[in-house]
C-alpha cells in the first residue's frame, strides 16, 4: 500500500472542486486490484464514500490504511456533528480537514505485521469496524506541549530553548518520582530515565539520526542513553556550558539598542568556540523541538513511557493495544455510554513494546485481547 499512500498525500496538496474525486481519481493511480474497490459514483456524499473505501481496502487486508486514519490527522476543532465527518478509522483526504505539518518519528515501523494477520468485520453498521486488539495498558499521564506550536519561536530562539529545558526537567523529575519505590526499573526492563530517554526520539530509529547527530569517535551513532547524558549535562545542569551561553546571550539581547542585531540565539562566538559536546547538545534540543512540536509525550498506568499524537488526553478513557495486522501500537480512546466503541487516535511510539506479535504472547497482555469496534 506505499503507492496508496503516496499518491493520498499528493492529491491533498491540490485543488479539487468535489472531494470525492480524491477518492475517485485513485481509479488511475493504483494497481489493476486495488481499483477495483473505487466505483465511481456522485449519489452518495464524502462520508459514504470515503468509508466505503476503506472498509474495502480493509477487507483486502490493507492495516497500513489505519495509519494515515485517526483523530491526529484531523483538525482538533472538527465538530462530531458535522454532516460529513468521518468515522476515526476513515483516513481523511481533504484537503481542508486534514494536519498538513503531522509527521511521526518513527514512520519506518508503519507497516503490516509480519506475523498476525488482520482480522476485520465490515459486516456492521455502516460507519463501525470490528477489528480484534489487544489492550495494553491505560495512559494515565500526558505532557502536552501545545506552547511549542508557536510558530515565531525559531529553532535558534533562545525562548523555545528555555521551553525545551523546562519540558525536560518536568519529565525527569515526574519518572524519577514514579519510579522511585520501583529502584528506577522500567517494566520492560532497564532504567527508567534510559526508557524516557528512547521516548523522547521515538526510539531512535530514524534514518537521519546519524546525521542529525554526528557520530562518537569511534564512528558509531550516538544512543538516545548518550544523547539524553549529553543534554543532561550540557542544559539540565545549571553549569552546563549550553545552559550558560543561553544565559548570557538573553542578557546580552536585553541591553542592545534598538535597531541593533538582537540574535535570539546563542551567538556566533558561542559557535567557533564551543566544545564538539556542546554542539551536539544543540542538535539534540533542535531535534526534541521538532519532535515534540507534533507528539505528546505519555506514560501509563504499569509506567510504560510512550511518545503518541497530540490529541493523546490522559483522561483515564484511553489506552493503548496492539491492532491485530498492525505493527505498531495505537492510542484508542473508549466513548463514554458506548457499550464497548472506540476512538482511533493515532499510532504511538510505546518504549519496550513495539513488537506486536510479542506483545500479544506476553502472558502480561494475554487477557487484554478480544473485539472491538472502532467508531
Amino acid at each position: 500500500m506505499q503507492d496508496l499512500a503516496f499518491y493520498t498525500e499528493r492529491l491533498k496538496s491540490r485543488d479539487c472542486k468535489d472531494a470525492r474525486d480524491r477518492v475517485f481519481a485513485l481509479r488511475g493511480l493504483l494497481s489493476e486490484s486495488a481499483a477495483l474497490v473505487i466505483k465511481p459514483g456522485y449519489t452518495k456524499n464524502v462520508k459514504t464514500v470515503y468509508t466505503e473505501f476503506a472498509r474495502e481496502m480493509l477487507r483486502a487486508g490493507n492495516v497500513e490504511i489505519l495509519y494515515h486514519a485517526g483523530l491526529w490527522k484531523r483538525k482538533p476543532s472538527l465538530p462530531a456533528t458535522w454532516p460529513n465527518y468521518l468515522p476515526s478509522w476513515v483516513p481523511d483526504y481533504r484537503k481542508e480537514t486534514t494536519l498538513a505539518i503531522m509527521e511521526t518519528k518513527f514512520g519506518s515501523y508503519l507497516r503490516h505485521d509480519p506475523v498476525v494477520q488482520p482480522e476485520f468485520d465490515v459486516s456492521l453498521q455502516p460507519f463501525q469496524l470490528g477489528t480484534k486488539a489487544t489492550l495494553i495498558d491505560i495512559v494515565t499521564f500526558v505532557h502536552h506541549t501545545y506552547h511549542l506550536y508557536d510558530t515565531t519561536l525559531l529553532n535558534n530562539d533562545i525562548a523555545l530553548f528555555l521551553k525545551i529545558r523546562e519540558l525536560g526537567m518536568t519529565l525527569y523529575a515526574k519518572v524519577c518520582t514514579d519510579f522511585q519505590e520501583k529502584h528506577f526499573q522500567y517494566p520492560a526492563g532497564g532504567n527508567c530515565v534510559a526508557a524516557l530517554a528512547h521516548a523522547l526520539v521515538g526510539g531512535g530509529s530514524d534514518p537521519q539520526y546519524r546525521t542529525t547527530f554526528g557520530t562518537r569517535n569511534n564512528g558509531t551513532p550516538f544512543t538516545p542513553w548518550e544523547l539524553w547524558e549529553i543534554y543532561e549535562r550540557q542544559v539540565l545542569e545549571p553549569e552546563g556550558e549550553l545552559f550558560q551561553a543561553m544565559k548570557q546571550e538573553a542578557a546580552a539581547n536585553m541591553v542592545r539598542p534598538p535597531g541593533a542585531d538582537s540574535r535570539r540565539g546563542v551567538s556566533f562566538e558561542f559557535y567557533n568556540g564551543a566544545s564538539v559536546e556542546s554542539g551536539t547538545a544543540w542538535d539534540y534540543v533542535h531535534h526534541l523541538a521538532k519532535v515534540l512540536r507534533r507528539h505528546s509525550i505519555f506514560m501509563t498506568d504499569d509506567g510504560y513511557i510512550g511518545l503518541g499524537p497530540p490529541q493523546t488526553m490522559g483522561k483515564g478513557s484511553e489506552s493503548v493495544a496492539f491492532i491485530d495486522g498492525a505493527n505498531v501500537p495505537f492510542v484508542l480512546t473508549e466513548t463514554k455510554g458506548s457499550g464497548g466503541d472506540w476512538l482511533l487516535v493515532g499510532p504511538c511510539y510505546l518504549h519496550g513494546v513495539m513488537d506486536g506479535d510479542a506483545a500479544r504472547r506476553n502472558v502480561a497482555f494475554q487477557g487484554g485481547r478480544g473485539d472491538i469496534r472502532l467508531v
